[in-house]
This record gives structure tokens, C-alpha cells and sequence, in this order.
């Protein structure tokens, strides 16, 4: 009797994986940890680029945890990116000859590629093509803060830095 060969395996060409409930949480955690376009989802999942585009269309609520995502790690970044450009105080510590761990506050001036990154985003601003990618060749318009994401998210860190005190605000 005799055995049948297996099919070589196509190259380039991954298994279809069937819908799970499940991908709407694990899609959350795939963009908050940098799987930011529908190419590295699809590598993430196992799937191809198009079925990522597929599920985004026929899973509205998959879509939204993708955007919800990317707007928090928008803010998460730019509020880190607006902490590093100003003065800010960290704790550090050091280790002494004896051994006892000292804990001191710093002051650490802002830092200017922060600054200029920063400067640079919000004057060319961002854009989400549908692929999650950024553009940073549109312009961005800060006129309305209810239509316009990163205006919506630089107020929001704007404002929670005043509360902290990060940020001094004058009359």
C-alpha cells in the first residue's frame, strides 16, 4: 500500500483562524502593547492582514477596542511625552558605602527632543487612515474639541496635569 505525500505547505499563506469572542479583550491588551496596524495584528492573531480588515468590518465592537486602544495609548505616550519635555521631579536612589538605600527627589529640566517631537506632532498632527498607522504629513486642525481626537486627548492630559500641579495655569 502505498502512502500519500502531504501537500508541501504554502508559503506566505497562514491558517485561517475561526472568530472567538475572546479576540475583543485580547485585541485591547495586542494594541496597548505596541501591535498598533491591521499587518501586526494579523501576525499577533496568526492570520492574514485581511482578515484583521475583515473582522474589523463585520466586528464592530472588535473595531472599537482597537480605536479605544490606540486613543489610550495616544495618551499614555503623549502624557509621558509632555512630562519629559517640561521640568519635572523624579525620586531616585542611591546606595551608600554602608549599604543603606537613600531616597532623594531630582529636578530634571525638560528635555528638548521631547520638546521638539512634541512641537513637530502637534503641528503636523496625526492621522488614523483606517489602518491605524499615523501620517505625519496631514495637518491637524484643533479648531473642535468634540471632532478632533488629539485636541479631545491634549486637553484631557493638559488639564490632569493642572490638577497635579504639573502644569501652572495663569489668569
Amino acid at each position: 500500500m502505498e502512502k500519500k505525500k502531504k501537500p508541501p505547505p504554502r508559503i506566505g499563506v497562514q491558517p485561517a483562524q475561526v472568530w472567538r469572542d475572546s479576540f475583543v479583550d485580547e485585541v485591547r491588551q495586542a494594541v496597548l502593547s505596541g501591535c498598533t496596524s491591521n499587518p501586526k495584528l494579523a501576525k499577533y492573531f496568526g492570520v492574514c492582514h485581511a482578515t484583521i480588515g475583515k473582522w474589523r468590518k463585520l466586528r464592530p465592537e472588535f473595531n472599537t477596542a482597537i480605536l479605544h486602544a490606540n486613543k489610550s495609548l495616544l495618551a499614555e505616550v503623549t502624557n509621558q511625552m509632555l512630562i519629559s519635555a517640561t521640568e519635572h521631579q523624579i525620586t531616585d536612589e542611591k546606595v551608600l558605602s554602608d549599604g543603606t538605600i537613600v531616597q532623594f527627589k531630582k529636578t530634571l529640566p525638560g528635555n528638548v527632543r521631547a520638546q521638539e517631537t512634541l512641537a513637530r506632532i502637534l503641528g503636523s498632527g496625526l492621522m488614523d487612515d483606517g489602518d491605524n498607522s499615523w501620517d505625519p504629513k496631514s495637518k491637524l486642525e484643533v479648531s473642535s474639541l468634540d471632532t478632533n481626537p488629539i485636541a479631545f486627548v491634549m486637553k484631557e492630559i493638559s488639564d490632569d496635569l493642572e490638577d497635579k500641579g504639573v502644569l501652572s495655569h495663569k489668569n
